[in-house]
């Protein structure tokens, strides 16, 4: 299986990525963020991935086994949240951290890049939801970052201090 994946030496480029919908660029909430190059309207395709594999809960360790050496360390470069509980293997937690629904009868792909949208104006930065059933302590304790969207009513800093 070939890598889907430019490289530089054995590393991906750093270089951002854009297209005709959106620039990744530094983000003002931090890290890097997707920003809308023009007004995107709910139901247009911004982007089309295919996962690097898909899995479920019960075979994660057997679908990453199948990819090549390159892909494997793209996988292994993806953010896994570090609130799991102790002992979770790092493949486990990235596919976790990272997975999203692609077909009916899978439970999640694995996706470098994933973004949902609707109605955002030129400029704008792509925000992600995560649901409207998740508050941003599920998302700290889930993924591991504080959310910092502005539509959040925030997050109790005792929260922070919770773990396993």
């Amino acid at each position: 299986m070939e890598s889907r994946f430019k490289k530089s030496g054995e590393k991906m480029l750093s270089t951002f990525f854009e297209n005709d919908c959106f620039r990744i660029q530094r983000s003002q909430t931090a890290g890097l963020g997707a920003v809308a190059i023009r007004n995107l309207e709910e139901g247009d395709v911004i982007l089309r991935e295919r996962p690097l594999f898909t899995a479920n809960a019960s075979n994660v360790f057997e679908a990453y086994e199948k990819l090549t050496g390159r892909d494997k360390n793209v996988a292994m470069s993806l953010h896994a949240n570090a609130l799991l509980k102790p002992g979770t293997p790092r493949i486990q937690a990235v596919w976790k951290t990272n997975c999203f629904a692609v077909t009916d009868t899978v439970a999640g792909g694995l996706l470098i890049l994933s973004i949902r949208a609707k109605h955002v104006a030129e400029g704008e930065e792509l925000k992600v939801s995560y649901g409207t059933d998740r508050t941003p302590e599920d998302l700290y304790h889930l993924y591991g970052f504080i959310c910092q969207c502005g539509t959040c009513s925030g997050m109790n800093p005792t929260v922070l201090g919770l773990e396993w």
